[in-house]
């Protein structure tokens, strides 16, 4: 399973959760153990072994879909960290999936908890591409370093979903074939990075069939994303580049760091984590191109 990718090296671990896991204001779903025996799954697992910018798109993307503003909560100690039910991992026409159903509890700034739910699942995509962003317009934008607003230039979809990426012409060569099948529903959120496609949504899995639905939905998105696409923005093998013209200068570098630097934390380690995959100059050149 790919699904450490980008965080660490321990595959998902397998086990019923304890009491701390257990997902509140939900029951669990009703048969899905014996459907995954049947299916050759794996599970259930207390982690589903997503890298940690998708557990933290998962998170604030949750709290955007609930109308939760970032500024008037914050995480409780204890309550915060995900918590995970009903997760088991396989295989969908040889892209692995992972799906889950994710909780965690916020407080409010002005007093009072509030403990949020929903669903999470991801399908491996068969190549390591940029950042996508895609959720629905009418909620708060998740926002991340040296991405913009991209519009795909088709009024229906443009309306009702925002897009962002650091690629915009990469993200409407992404998206664009996609925008029927996103358009089935306007709850859902997606994110693209590190060889995976993640989609959250605030409604938990209930049903054997709502699994069975979401993968349906995940396996006709992969299938939809274009073969040249794949080609001409996956992450190619990094090697270290012979210095000419076009490199980067001692200058270029020092103002680059020095915005790196201003950067909250997080967003220090999701560029970290990319340039370990994309290449240091790749991303700098952004953080350059984007201050």
């Amino acid at each position: 399973m790919p699904f450490g990718f980008g965080r660490r090296k321990t595959a998902p671990q397998q086990g019923v959760a304890d009491g701390t896991d257990a997902l509140p204001l939900t029951d669990p779903v009703g048969g899905v153990g014996e459907y995954a025996r049947s299916a050759g799954w794996t599970g259930p697992l207390t982690d589903p072994g997503l890298d940690q910018s998708a557990l933290q798109f998962a998170h604030d993307m949750l709290k955007h879909l609930y109308g939760v503003p970032d500024s008037v909560t914050f995480t409780p100690v204890g309550g915060g960290p995900n918590r995970y039910a009903d997760a088991f991992a396989g295989q969908l026409d040889g892209h692995d999936f992972v799906f889950t159903n994710v909780s965690f509890t916020v407080s409010h700034l002005h007093g009072g908890e509030q403990p949020l739910l929903g669903s999470l699942c991801a399908m491996e995509i068969g190549a390591v591409i940029p950042l996508v962003l895609v959720q629905p317009s009418k909620c708060e934008p998740f926002m991340r370093a040296m991405t913009k607003e991209v519009k795909i230039g088709r009024p229906d979809f443009d309306d009702r979903f925002r897009v962002r990426s650091g690629h915009p012409d990469y993200a409407v060569e992404l998206i664009t074939p996609l925008t029927d099948e996103l358009l089935r529903r306007d709850d859902w959120a997606f994110f693209v990075e590190f060889a995976n496609l993640i989609c959250v949504t605030p409604e938990p899995f209930r049903t054997v069939a709502d699994i069975t639905e979401r993968l349906e939905s995940m396996q006709r998105l992969t299938h939809l994303i274009p073969a040249a696409v794949l080609e001409a923005y996956a992450v190619k093998t990094i090697t270290t580049p012979s210095p000419d013209a076009a490199s980067l200068s001692d200058a270029d570098r020092d103002r680059a760091k020095q915005i790196i630097d201003s950067m909250p934390r997080a967003q220090r380690q999701e560029l970290i984590a990319r340039m370990r995959t994309e290449g240091p100059e790749t991303v700098i050149r952004e953080v350059l191109d984007n201050p």
